[in-house]
């Protein structure tokens, strides 16, 4: 049985949470059964409490919703950023969407939905964020991803408008500042503006001197300029700090091959292709390996392996109608041709090959 105490307490916290409480005392009636032997006057006492759901709760005032909102958008904020940081971009994406829908100006909401979509390889969704988030509130940051976003879809000439514009992001985390960096050395590299991309990667460099990427950025550089043994250097000091980087072998496929050593340059691709079957890169320089020596098996099935996953690349297309006309299959030749020409209806080669086959049917049987 509860103690007096307990029950006391009980009765003041019922009390104490009631929205209306009602005290009547009580009359000693000779009658009332109830009251016969108390001394001590008596009474009942009626508490009221709202269900939760009434609408006859007390609503909040315009400041308190305020209040609450924002605490709700900080919280919110709080665990996006989280997410960001360990790299989950899918559960991010739905705070910063969830956050937009409150206030689509939302300068948080814009950049962290940005950054993710980003991430998840929608990268016209992402620039459209970006967009507006310097269109709005003129963030220096958004002229970065910007250009990271014109980038990764191939136009430099807009990425490096971007670039150009951002005077210090202060505002970037060194991987960030890091990638924007070397982004912007790619694009002008892409450009041919040699001195600008090496100036530029150099500042990449004393922000992550540690990184392999910055090296095989250098030696891409030096192997445009034809300065083929310092490229070869920044290749093998890639290879020092990543011994798994693809790239570093292709770039140094290209230096062997560019010294006519084809029998190098093929086992620096095929170590490339080994690592990432999908650098195109070397997969292409392989196929003019192939032309050269005349052999074509290990190519074909790299090239075969590549398409299974990018069925609707055309140069790599292009490459396997090559391979086919060269190891006589016609037929087959022409029907990738046919899907080349589908996808890019002007490509001179393709249109040419097929001539070829057209004009020599007879003798291709």
């Amino acid at each position: 049985m509860p103690s007096t105490v307990g029950q006391n307490q009980a009765l003041l916290e019922l009390i104490e949470s009631a929205d209306r409480v009602e005290v009547k005392e009580l009359s000693f009636d000779k009658d009332n059964e109830k009251l016969r032997g108390f001394k001590e006057r008596a009474f009942v006492v009626r508490i009221q409490s709202q269900p939760k759901d009434s609408t006859d709760r007390p609503k909040p005032t315009p400041s308190q919703q305020t209040a609450n909102k924002n605490e709700q958008r900080e919280y919110l904020l709080r665990n996006g950023e989280v997410l960001l940081q360990n790299r989950d971009y899918l559960l991010a994406r739905n705070i910063y969407s969830q956050l937009l829908t409150e206030n689509i100006r939302d300068l948080d909401a814009l950049r962290g939905l940005g950054v993710c979509l980003y991430h998840l390889g929608d990268r016209r969704s992402s620039r459209k964020c970006f967009q507006a988030l310097w269109e709005l509130h003129q963030n220096a940051d958004a002229l970065v991803w910007l250009g990271r976003c014109f980038a990764q879809e191939g136009n430099d000439k807009a990425a490096l408008e971007a670039f150009s514009r951002v005077v210090e992001p202060v505002i970037l985390t060194d991987e960030d500042r890091f990638d924007f960096l070397k982004e912007f050395g790619n694009c002008h590299l892409r450009q041919g503006n040699f001195e600008e991309a090496g100036s530029i990667y150099l500042r990449a460099k004393a922000v992550n001197p540690h990184s392999d990427a910055i090296f095989v950025n250098l030696g891409m550089l030096d192997f445009h300029c034809g300065r083929l043994s310092p490229a070869k250097g920044h290749f093998l000091n890639a290879l020092r700090r990543n011994a798994k980087s693809a790239k570093a072998y292709c770039g140094l496929g290209l230096v062997a091959l560019q010294e006519k050593q084809y029998g190098s340059a093929e086992q620096h691709f095929l170590e490339a292709l080994n690592l990432d079957p999908q650098n195109q890169v070397a997969l292409l320089q392989l196929v003019v390996i192939a032309y050269h020596n005349e052999a074509y098996a290990e190519v074909r099935k790299r090239v075969e392996a590549f398409l299974q996953k990018d069925p609707k690349n055309v140069p790599v297309l292009y490459a396997y109608a090559g391979i086919l006309f060269k190891s006589s299959e016609w037929k087959k030749s022409e029907e990738i041709l046919d899907k080349v020409l589908v996808l890019a209806p002007q490509h001179e080669k393709a249109q040419q090959l097929k001539k070829a086959i057209g004009e020599n049917r007879h003798q291709f049987v």
